[in-house]
């Protein structure tokens, strides 16, 4: 390997993975996005199946995102792959909105301006999820001169047309002893799809309810009662729509509280669009620092060559490099081994780093994977 190795001598960078941050250290965790195996970088995607969602953003921090199962790992600057590790695919499916628009309890959805910053997408890999939006609502009944009474909240869709597959989880819960029914959520209003009788809880929230879902719905109606001054029912909902709705609270309790959250408007959520295919979605580069005075400051030429790793290469792939710094870049330049000078527009400072891609073949299985990188440039004599 020494006949490859350097540590960043005149003109020259160059970096080994036999570590994740490479020998000198100059991988930069943060901006890389390809996979490292051992002792290279491959493009390899993350290895899961079932439902996914993109998230696309200014920031936010992944580790946040790790309940319910879910996990989230950034896949390209301002992009992030949110999944499911365990289930089905509709509980996965349940599970990532859950963690979306519902959170641990209902107080901690991370669709919100708490956890992520300047969201400008949210794709879903879920057809029929496509164009819709979420809601959250809530309501309380109870305690206080209460006895015997109720409340209503209710939803109306803005339409009743174009408004497939609407999708909904709910949990109730009440410490009313009465025997009797104590809390519904209904959608549409008078199809009961979750109810409470007697003390209980009724939690379906990150559950498969793909029976509940329904077409061009009317009025949705979450519904509680308590029967004496001492107890209290509460209802939680999120919807998945293509139409907006507008809630009233209406009901014989004095002690009634409702609210609900249209992330759209609240938190700025965008309406979901689709992902493209995983691989599509990567963006599979090698982010490194190169050290101050390795390279002159008006660079107008350099060759890349990349260290194939063993049994990684397939035709249609490609490898690409670029060097930046603030304020300056070269674009893409090719990468090759019987090496190939790329000219570009002359800097006024150094590089500071280098940025390799990696390019698998399209629609094929990622072979292509790296064990280096060496990078010469230097200012190009006419």
């Amino acid at each position: 390997m020494s006949d490859f190795f350097s540590d960043g001598n005149l003109d020259i960078f160059a970096e080994n993975y036999f570590s994740a941050v490479g020998t000198l250290s100059s991988v930069v965790a943060a901006d890389t996005y390809s996979t490292f195996d051992t002792n290279k970088y491959k493009a390899g995607v993350v290895s899961f199946t079932g439902p996914y969602v993109i998230i696309e953003a200014t920031s936010l921090t992944p580790a946040n995102f790790a309940i319910n199962n879910c996990l989230c790992v950034a896949i390209a600057a301002g992009k992030w792959l949110l999944y499911c590790s365990t289930g089905t695919d509709a509980v996965k499916r349940a599970q990532i909105y859950k963690t979306l628009f519902y959170g641990s309890n209902g107080t901690d959805a991370r669709a919100t301006t708490t956890y992520i910053t300047g969201i400008t997408a949210l794709k879903t890999s879920v057809a029929r999820d496509v164009g819709k939006r979420a809601y959250y609502a809530t309501t309380t009944t109870g305690t206080g001169s209460d006895a015997g009474k109720d409340s209503t909240y209710t939803g109306t869709f803005a339409s009743t047309s174009d408004n497939e597959d609407i999708s909904s989880w709910s949990y109730l819960t009440s410490n009313n002893a009465s025997g009797q029914v104590n809390a519904t959520w209904q959608i549409p209003g008078g199809t009961v799809r979750n109810t409470i009788t007697s003390s209980a809880t009724s939690d379906e929230i990150g559950t498969d309810r793909e029976a509940d879902e329904n077409d061009n719905s009317g009025d949705l109606i979450l519904y509680t009662r308590v029967f004496n001054t001492s107890t209290i029912t509460t209802g939680r909902v999120f919807i998945l729509t293509a139409k907006s709705i507008s809630f009233s609270l209406t009901g014989t309790a004095i002690n009634k509280t409702a609210s609900n959250i249209d992330f759209s408007t609240t938190h700025s959520v965008p309406i979901m669009t689709a992902a493209d295919s995983i691989e599509s979605e990567y963006d599979f580069i090698v982010t490194h620092t190169i050290p101050t005075g390795t390279f002159p400051a008006t660079i107008s030429s350099a060759i890349g060559v990349a260290k194939i790793a063993p049994a990684s290469w397939e035709d249609g792939a490609d490898i690409k490099f670029k060097l930046t710094n603030a304020t300056e870049d070269t674009g893409w330049l090719n990468c090759s081994n019987s090496p190939e000078i790329s000219t570009f527009t002359a800097f006024t400072s150094e590089p500071t780093k280098l940025i390799v891609k990696l390019i698998s073949k399209s629609g094929g299985v990622a072979l292509l994977a790296i064990n280096g990188f060496w990078v010469y440039a230097d200012v190009k004599e006419d």
